[in-house]
């Protein structure tokens, strides 16, 4: 009998506590793609990114050119061309097209190092402004505005964190 008391009372004092837990969670919601497209740090990392990958795009650019130039002048002596110096034509246009295919993959592998370079400090920044709100305003979690089916607008944090991040 006193273990059927017991636990009950344990059962009792878990259901309890966990409605009591439950109610001091508070959950609040951010615009996060507001918020970032608003910070300077954002459009300055985008503009950045930008001209990076169009010098890079320039440089395939004019190896393409290159290798277009490379094929027209061999088909263009193909009909009467030495047959020695066609194949060494050949293995040009060859060795340039493989210069320029390792060129985009280290292209690309350069880029995705840019990005979280230029990005992680940004990315940072927004995530310690959110942080800061949170802590200040008791709240447990952060979750974007566009993951909730419905939130209440007064647990959205946006406008407190733009201001936060002196944005507002």
């Amino acid at each position: 009998m006193f273990k059927k008391i017991s636990i009950l009372l344990v059962a009792v004092l878990i259901i309890s506590s966990s409605a009591v837990l439950a109610q001091k969670a508070k959950y609040a919601f951010i615009q996060k793609d507001s918020v970032l497209l608003s910070m300077p740090e954002m459009q300055q990392a985008d503009k950045e990114i930008t001209a990076f990958v169009n010098q890079l795009q320039s440089e395939i650019t004019k190896m393409q050119t290159e290798h277009d130039g490379k094929v027209k002048d061999y088909e263009k002596n193909k009909a009467t061309g030495n047959e020695l110096v066609l194949n060494n034509k050949i293995q040009d246009i060859n060795d340039l097209g493989k210069r320029i295919q390792d060129f985009q993959v280290s292209a690309q592998e350069e880029i995705i190092k840019k990005r979280e370079e230029i990005y992680t400090p940004v990315a940072d920044k927004f995530n310690k402004a959110i942080e800061t709100v949170a802590k200040k305003k008791g709240y447990s979690a952060v979750f974007p505005s566009n993951t909730a089916l419905y939130f209440n607008p007064k647990d959205d944090i946006t406008e407190l964190v733009l201001i936060e991040l002196g944005i507002k």
